[in-house]
């Protein structure tokens, strides 16, 4: 389980990735920047009332709702970051580590898009389903880590699949080795909660997922 991580960390250490880091960077920074305006524009319509507390009580449950709404938008970002990057972290990472397999036949730009749009719809209406649950300390990061967790591994590793292997093949695979790709879906959703580092965890989720997928893909043709 170590292998795949130690050799996604040095796919991002490469000179190759450095303008796909600053493009990640640039893309997370918009999505998150957007969608922060949007929610604490959404404080200057509280009502003023005569009782100082209650327009107390109201920001503070406002704020701490956009807090945990900011907390949790990395996810739906990590989904469309795949439709968008997909093709070029894994052609590097495959050109790296593994010349000598079958090149990919690759996914069109409007197909992986419309599997990260399909996602991105799933990751939000599921979180505002749970959302109530979110405002529970303890669970609300356990819950967020198992949720998001299985979405992202799920979509990361059939669109890294698919690039290579048919829709059916690619589920059969996946509900080979559930438990693995789940783990690892873990481990990039952690990563997307660490601030700073989430800004380029979903390039890092990409290329871990190209590794896992290959190690998979032997053990299964073994």
């Amino acid at each position: 389980m170590i292998r795949p991580i130690l050799l996604a960390l040095h796919n991002l250490a490469s000179r190759s990735f450095l303008w796909i880091i600053l493009q990640a960077i640039i893309f997370s920074l918009a999505c998150a920047g957007l969608i922060g305006w949007v929610g604490f524009s959404f404080l200057d319509t509280i009502p003023q009332y005569d009782w100082t507390w209650v327009t107390t009580v109201l920001t503070y449950i406002a704020g701490t709702g956009i807090f945990i709404g900011a907390l949790l938008i990395v996810f739906p970002i990590a989904a469309l970051f795949i439709g968008v990057f997909l093709e070029k972290v894994a052609d590097i990472v495959e050109d790296q580590d593994y010349p000598g397999h079958p090149e990919a036949r690759g996914l069109s730009l409007q197909d992986s898009l419309l599997v990260a749009l399909k996602f991105f719809s799933v990751i939000v209406v599921l979180n505002l389903l749970l959302l109530p649950f979110y405002f529970v300390p303890g669970l609300n990061v356990v819950l967020a880590l198992l949720v998001n967790g299985y979405l992202v591994s799920r979509e990361y590793f059939e669109l890294v699949a698919l690039r290579h292997r048919s829709r059916g093949e690619v589920k059969a695979l996946r509900r080979t080795y559930r438990g693995q790709i789940f783990a690892f879906g873990l481990i990039i959703a952690l990563a997307l909660t660490i601030p700073l580092v989430n800004l380029i965890a979903p390039l890092f989720g990409v290329a871990l997922m190209v590794h896992v997928y290959k190690e998979l893909d032997q053990d299964n043709l073994g």
